[in-house]
């Protein structure tokens, strides 16, 4: 299948390549060919692949040479690097069954000609050639053009007979990169400037003699006696590591040049630039005076120019400073805060660094440092002169003072601190301002009391109950799975779980949809300990009663099972949900413990459903073994509405189990092909469709790509031809779906007679079940593959002994379905769009040891019994749908 594809899509890239013609004339020994090369970049060694496909004049001709010119215009791609051992492949794509033929084992020699510029690949001739097949060789060993551009290459099969063909190949530019940066990037300051350079294609094979750098402000008062750092950067950490980076010479100290906006560098040309170099320069230079964005760029021995963007921010602005908790939630304790300081008043230049004070009263919400001691200092950071400096062991003083709002750090005043020099401090056991909402507080930093403090912001969020919601089936009249998931905020933090209920309900109409087939037993539930990612520890959730109801379920969890946190997710799935007749939006609310509001409210978007009102299934001759051709009948119902989505036809299906021990299965359709599709109009006419695509791994499967209407009593025909009956006479039902709608179909298979003319007597036709053909068939989660293509996977079902996720035909004898596990139960709709349940756990009527539905609809209430995932409708897809939701819930929690 793998090889198919790939001669599926060579076939196309040759067909829709553009070619020219030698000499202005058909080459009809070869009809087209195609060059690609891998990497593209100008001047790599790079991997060919020609393809060439055959014309009539070679058809029926044994392969025997294949000649690729790369001088027919010019000599800029050599192939000296090309032997025998570097061929990867050589195959014949056949044009009549797209097979895939190797005949490496017939390639005899490769040989260079035109000076380096031509390659002939001998063929032993063992393999014939017809007309379409594609002569497909890749190889390695090719020297890239140095230059991007397009490269025209001459082809030709069998060159001793034929004229060839040109096409052309593409070239692309290494690409070129500049990333500058300032530390400090205050206004004024003396700063140490970085350059981090990719010279590109330009650059390539050019001596390195010099470098300018040019900054659009004045750099005069740079350090004329600083000894500049260059190097060419090995392992991409931007310092200079001796055993592996390659050291440039600079000749000179920086010089200021030009406008006093330039700042050039000198070398003694010893080093040759590659094009995908990381050059690194480093100097000690001055931030611009004013505040605002600038260009800088780069030039090596005045060529190209390199450009990146750097900001010059404020500073000596004595606010500035920063602060940062972990956790960032109110009301944590325990938590770590970094405190940053920028710079420093020109009060403390050259001065000793003597104490830090952090008063957390100066906001509304102050913290509480009277726990932080001497052993909750994590780290203290001066960064001076390039560098960041540990000053921790000079700490002779921690006190949190002011009632526990002020903490104040004392030193022995061994450092210095100057002019752009900056602090980090980090230290724990903080405990953070409470609060019922988000909040954002001012923190005053002050060192060594003097100038004016610097103003931080600590900036708090409050983790309010939260929800998730997830349905697998969206469509009205639907025997559906849903997921909730709820998020416990800082109110629950501690409580154990009691209850999550989740109600049901609509603004626009009334809820109409009904829960009270929801027991234990058809419910699955998770605990996650963390919101932010799969790598998270998950359990069980013990629920141990369910009362249910039309409209809401309320599930009961043991006591001391879990305590809840706010950093945790609580899953629920349960299947035997039946989603509203009414298609529009509708709200799910879920609240743990009685305590919901509206940040637990979701929205359930119903859509109308597409009702397959009768089916049949047809083959034209029921042999059994026979080979023939099916043909699939669907009539439609869309509603009352006359203008939503349900109207236009997107896909349709015949549901085959991946494997059936009698009755037709993946199997009998692996040849299988679609010949046709109608739609037949209820007023008599019938349209034929040809916009339609068969999906890849869904041989029964039609998408229509052409947004096709249809209305109710309209008749959608696809026949199917090539199919294989089985090799015995059986007869079942299959599930044929139009959109989401579904229908049972029965068909037949008989066994050979001396007799029987082999035409179809009619048997399959008609639907299975009930006495209006409504079979039970599976339901399926839809969701949107990268094709846009609406997929279905079908839940786990009674009967379903296979693990295909199919349900088998509605034929299934008694003794089969009391073969499945201990607990099951079938949920099956009739034509009157009633439901009606069965379950085979030794027990009362619906299985479980609780009390029953009444007939009054009232509330239920059920406790768990053992189970089986194999044999449980929905089990499969409420496990999948809470691994889904997860994913999705770890998104919605960072957005908090």
């Amino acid at each position: 299948m793998r090889a198919l594809g790939l001669a599926a899509l060579l076939l196309v890239s040759v067909v829709a390549g553009s070619v020219a013609f030698a000499g202005g004339a058909a080459a009809k020994g070869t009809s087209n060919a195609t060059v690609t090369a891998e990497p593209t970049t100008a001047g790599a060694t790079a991997n060919h692949t020609v393809n060439a496909t055959i014309g009539s004049d070679s058809a029926s001709s044994a392969l025997n040479g294949l000649l690729v010119d790369y001088d027919a215009t010019e000599s800029a791609t050599t192939v000296g690097g090309v032997r025998l051992d570097t061929v990867h492949n050589a195959s014949i794509y056949r044009a009549n069954d797209s097979t895939v033929e190797n005949v490496t084992d017939d390639l005899d020699a490769v040989n260079q000609s035109n000076d380096g510029h031509t390659l002939t690949f001998t063929f032993g001739g063992s393999y014939q050639l017809h007309e379409g097949d594609v002569v497909h060789v890749s190889y390695g060993g090719v020297g890239n053009p140095t230059s991007a551009g397009e490269y025209e290459v001459a082809v030709v099969a069998n060159p001793q007979s034929q004229n060839a063909i040109t096409t052309n190949y593409t070239v692309t530019a290494d690409p070129a990169n500049l990333n500058a940066t300032l530390a400090p990037n205050g206004d004024g300051v003396e700063s140490t400037h970085t350059l981090v350079a990719t010279p590109g294609s330009a650059y390539d094979d050019v001596t390195l003699d010099s470098a300018t750098v040019d900054y659009g402000w004045d750099v005069r008062d740079a350090d004329p006696t600083s000894t500049p750092t260059a190097f060419v950067d090995r392992n991409g950490n931007a310092t200079y590591d001796a055993g592996t980076d390659t050291k440039l010479n600079v000749t000179a100290p920086p010089e200021v040049d030009g406008a006093n906006d330039t700042v050039s560098l000198d070398f003694d040309g010893a080093y040759t630039l590659n094009a995908t170099d990381s050059v690194v320069l480093r100097y000690e230079s001055a931030n611009a005076e004013t505040i605002d964005d600038y260009t800088v760029g780069l030039r090596f021995d005045g060529g190209e120019r390199l450009t990146d963007g750097v900001s010059v921010t404020d500073g000596m602005d004595w606010d500035a400073a920063s602060l940062y908790a972990t956790p960032a939630a109110v009301g944590a304790s325990g938590a770590t805060h970094t405190v940053g300081v920028h710079d420093f008043d020109a009060a403390n230049h050259g001065n000793s660094l003597n104490s830090v004070t952090i008063d957390y009263g100066a906001g509304e919400y102050p913290a509480d440092v009277s726990d932080v001691g001497r052993d909750d200092i994590e780290e203290i950071e001066l960064y001076h002169d390039g560098s960041y400096v540990d000053v921790t062991d000079d700490l002779s003083e921690v006190d949190g003072s002011d009632d526990g709002t002020t903490l104040t750090l004392g030193f022995g005043g061994d450092y210095t601190v100057h002019e752009g020099d900056s602090l980090d401090v980090r230290y724990d056991d903080v405990t953070n301002p409470d609060a019922n909402a988000s909040v954002e507080t001012t923190v005053a930093v002050g060192v060594n009391g003097a100038g004016s403090p610097a103003h931080a912001t600590l900036s708090l969020t409050y983790r309010e109950l939260g929800s998730f919601f997830l349905a697998d089936r969206d469509d009205a009249v639907t025997n559906a799975t849903h997921v909730v998931y709820a998020f416990p905020g800082q109110a629950q933090d501690g409580a154990e779980l009691d209850t999550v209920t989740v109600r049901y309900g609509g603004d626009a109409h009334a809820f109409d949809g009904d829960l009270s087939g929801v027991t234990a037993n058809t419910t699955r539930s998770i605990v996650a300990e963390s919101r932010f990612g799969f790598d998270t520890e998950t359990q069980p959730l013990d629920v141990t009663r369910v009362e249910a109801s039309a409209d809401a379920v309320t599930f009961h969890v043991a006591d001391g099972n879990y305590t809840m946190s706010p950093g945790h997710l609580v899953g629920l799935g349960y299947w035997n949900v039946e989603n509203p007749t009414t298609a529009g939006d509708y709200w799910v609310n879920v609240s743990v413990n009685g305590n919901g509001s509206d940040t637990t409210n979701r929205t359930f978007t119903v859509e109308p459903h597409t009702n397959v009102t009768s089916a049949s299934l047809d083959a034209a001759n029921d042999t059994a073994g026979a080979t023939t051709t099916y043909t699939l009948r669907a009539t439609i119902d869309t509603g009352a509405n006359p203008a939503d989505r349900r109207d236009v036809l997107e896909d349709a299906a015949l549901d085959l189990p991946a494997y059936a021990e009698s009755g037709l299965d993946e199997a009998d359709w692996r040849n299988a092909s679609v010949d046709a599709v109608e739609i037949e109009r209820a007023d008599g006419s019938t349209e034929a469709l040809t916009d339609y695509h068969v999906h890849a791994y869904a041989p029964t499967r039609v998408h229509v790509t052409g947004d096709v209407t249809v209305s109710t009593g309209d008749t959608l025909v696809v026949t199917y031809a090539g199919v294989e009956n089985p090799a015995n006479a059986t007869e079942g039902a299959l599930p044929v779906r139009v959109n989401d709608g579904e229908r049972g179909a029965n068909y037949s298979v008989v066994a050979p007679d001396a007799t029987d003319d082999g035409a179809s007597d009619g048997s399959g036709a008609g639907e299975a079940g009930d006495a209006d053909g409504d079979a039970p068939a599976p339901s399926g989660d839809t969701a949107s593959n990268s094709d846009g293509v609406s997929e279905s996977a079908s839940l786990e079902h009674v009967g379903d002994d296979d693990s295909s996720g199919t349900e088998k035909a509605a034929s299934n004898t008694s003794d089969e379905a009391a073969s499945n596990e201990t607990t099951s139960t079938a949920t099956t709709r009739t034509s009157d769009g009633t439901t009606t349940s069965a379950d085979d756990t030794t027990g009362d009527a619906d299985g479980t040891t609780g009390d029953d539905t009444d007939a009054n609809g009232a509330s239920t209430t059920s406790t768990a019994a053992s189970t089986s995932s194999g044999s449980t409708p929905g089990f499969g897809v409420a496990t999948a749908l809470l691994a889904l939701a997860f994913a999705a819930a770890a998104l919605l929690a960072r957005r908090d």
